[in-house]
């Protein structure tokens, strides 16, 4: 049981003897938290909730938004600081908020215009199969997204299931300058909407489910051959 396609097909390749036995069976969301939003003093924030890591850093985006020069542009990070935030402070309108319980996260969501997702490049990697746990959280907000992500399983999610995403892959800090101004340009549009069709396979009580049927059809084979 593997919980990306991507890992699926990879599993699948290595073992081709087998391939009939791999299944995705996807992490999912706890609960539907669509937001009601509540924009702070007309401010267009872009939220990042979690840690920045490796390759895993905001520093594309806030090249982007120094450049931009929009003052009423804050970008939010909520889960502690990151290595770049003193070379960026001067040119960027940055909050930074402390690792927070889920409630709260939710809480500061109210006040977010574009929620940022972020997965580094690999260096040799041609298929990116991981996908990011708060991608799926985002996604049950229904709040836009702004994904900078490599080609592979998690730009894919965000692309079939935001109702609203901004989805850069090209590593080209332009691609990522023009999707920002994009979701800016459309700020003042209704923008928080959950896709039923996320809602339905994406949820804990259908993936449990799923698990379960595989459980009993395995179990029910006879001669030992599970």
């Amino acid at each position: 049981i593997l919980n990306t396609d991507g890992a699926a097909r990879s599993y699948a390749a290595l073992y081709p003897e087998h391939a009939e036995k791999i299944v995705t069976i996807p992490n999912g969301y706890d609960a539907l938290t669509p937001v009601d939003r509540r924009p702070s003093r007309g401010d267009f924030q872009i939220m990042h909730v979690g840690s920045f890591y490796g390759a895993r850093t905001p520093d594309a985006l806030l090249e982007c938004l120094a450049e931009m020069r929009r003052d009423d542009i804050v970008f939010v990070q909520v889960g502690g600081s990151f290595d770049s935030y003193e070379r960026f402070k001067e040119a960027v309108r940055i909050k930074i908020f402390p690792p927070v319980p889920r409630d709260k996260a939710l809480e500061l969501m109210r006040e977010a215009s574009l929620l940022y997702l972020k997965q580094g490049w690999e260096p040799g990697v041609s298929e990116h199969i991981a996908v990011a746990a708060k991608t799926y959280e985002y996604l049950a907000t229904g709040l836009p997204i702004l994904a900078e992500v490599p080609p592979g399983d998690n730009a894919e999610i965000v692309r079939e299931y935001a109702s609203t995403g901004y989805v850069v892959t090209s590593d080209i800090r332009a691609d990522l300058r023009h999707a920002v101004e994009r979701a800016y340009d459309a700020r003042s549009q209704p923008s928080v909407a959950i896709r039923p069709e996320f809602a339905k396979k994406f949820s804990r009580q259908e993936l449990t489910r799923q698990l379960a049927v595989l459980f009993d059809r395995v179990s029910a084979r006879s001669g030992g051959n599970s």
